[in-house]
């Protein structure tokens, strides 16, 4: 039958065994570490980065400190986020709702956010890029 052919076309190939990879993982440990307590530690200049970025990304450590056992639960309230960030709600609450309907983020009951592994793949790829850019330009600036 072509239904269940295509069921299992879509298991093998679409769907991941685990949300988090290896590689992942080793992407992420460049970018945060964790503390024992599951504090988020950003290991590059946050000016370089978006504030959406940097909302996805203490997020993303969120959710990895709960795996890890280090905090209770994988979400934020916008309290949370604006004192770990030391950004205003004002600027704080705009972008998560724009992640929200970027399906970057969701919102798991009322006022709790948690990252998607969609949101933490894609956040993963645009800090990366963003800071080899800007050691890019760095390198030029210091070669001129």
């Amino acid at each position: 039958m072509v239904d269940e052919e295509l069921a299992r076309k879509i298991r093998e190939e679409l769907v991941e065994e685990a949300e988090l990879s290896p590689e992942l993982i080793d992407r992420i440990k460049s970018i945060m570490r964790l503390t024992k307590d599951g504090k988020v530690l950003f290991l590059f200049d946050r000016k370089k980065v978006t504030s959406g970025d940097l909302i996805l990304l203490y997020l993303a450590g969120k959710k990895l400190a709960n795996i890890a056992g280090l905090v209770d639960t994988p979400s934020a309230k916008l309290d949370e986020i604006s004192r770990e960030l030391g950004m205003p709600k004002g600027t704080i609450g705009p972008r998560l709702e724009e992640l929200r309907n970027a399906g970057e983020v969701a919102r798991t009951e009322r006022g709790f956010y948690e990252v998607t592994i969609v949101g933490m793949v894609n956040v993963i790829n645009r800090v990366e890029s963003r800071l080899t850019e800007a050691s890019k330009l760095e390198k030029d600036q210091k070669t001129a």
